[in-house]
C-alpha cells in the first residue's frame, strides 16, 4: 500500500477522514457507506477545485463578521437613524 507523509497509509488517511472502513472479506457491502465514501469524495473534489479557482482572492478584503466591520455597520446605522 502507498506510503503518506509520516508512513500513513493512503488507506488509513482515507478511513480516519471518513471515518468509513472497507467490508471484511465475507461481509456484504453496504450500498449507504458507499454512497457515503462516493459523497466525501466529491465534497473534496469540489472543495479543491474551487480553491484552486479562487484561491488568491479567499482571503482579500475584511471579514464581514470582524467586531469592527460589525462596530462600523451598526454605527452607519444609529447615524441615519438620527439624521
Amino acid at each position: 500500500m502507498k506510503e503518506g507523509k509520516e508512513g500513513q497509509s493512503i488507506f488509513d488517511k482515507w478511513r480516519r477522514t471518513t471515518n468509513l472502513s472497507m467490508p471484511k472479506a465475507g461481509e456484504m457491502e453496504d450500498s449507504r457507506t458507499i454512497d457515503q465514501a462516493k459523497r466525501a469524495n466529491e465534497a473534496r473534489r469540489t472543495l479543491k477545485d474551487f480553491k484552486q479557482r479562487h484561491g488568491s482572492a479567499l482571503h482579500k478584503g475584511t471579514d464581514a463578521r470582524s467586531h469592527a466591520t460589525m462596530f462600523k455597520k451598526k454605527e452607519a446605522k444609529f447615524n441615519d437613524k438620527v439624521k
